[in-house]
């Protein structure tokens, strides 16, 4: 007796009793998929991307701070680090006011009509004459460590 000829003959069989059925889940199945699609359901989890506080550390703080002795001796380490003009421009704006005026190689610019911002510069003035605007700086007030000139 030929197995194989009844193995065909049985999913034969299955298929002319349940086709219909099985055929109408593949309908559906692949409806469903076609409509969560264009709906947008998305069954990933929900993640909290909140920020729930932003945090800034910088490496020295004023002179009586005993623990930081070491900022306070040397506060323009980063001004003869070997960074280029740019570098020392870009680590000087995140300095705050009190910490930026403690470096030689930093200032801080108040320009007309804007809050004042850390940069990079000296004792005669900031190291670029243009904002972030690509505009000329109308200075009001630069404040360096050696030397404070206000227009």
């Amino acid at each position: 007796m030929d197995t194989s000829a009844n193995n065909g003959n049985g999913i034969q069989k299955f298929f002319k009793e349940h086709g219909a059925n099985v055929m109408t889940g593949v309908i559906i199945i692949i409806t469903l998929l076609v409509l969560f699609d264009i709906l947008g359901v998305n069954f990933d989890p929900i993640r909290n991307t909140h920020i729930q506080k932003v945090v800034t550390v910088e490496k020295f703080t004023d002179a009586s701070d005993e623990a930081d002795a070491l900022n306070t001796k040397n506060p323009s380490a980063i001004c003869e680090s070997g960074y280029s003009l740019d570098e020392k421009d870009k680590i000087c704006r995140n300095l705050i006011k009190k910490n930026c005026v403690l470096t030689d190689c930093c200032g801080w610019l108040v320009e007309k009509d804007k809050d004042g911002v850390c940069v990079g510069g000296n004792v005669n003035g900031p190291t670029y004459h243009e904002n972030e605007d690509n505009k000329e700086i109308i200075l009001t007030e630069w404040i360096h460590r050696s030397a404070a000139t206000s227009s």
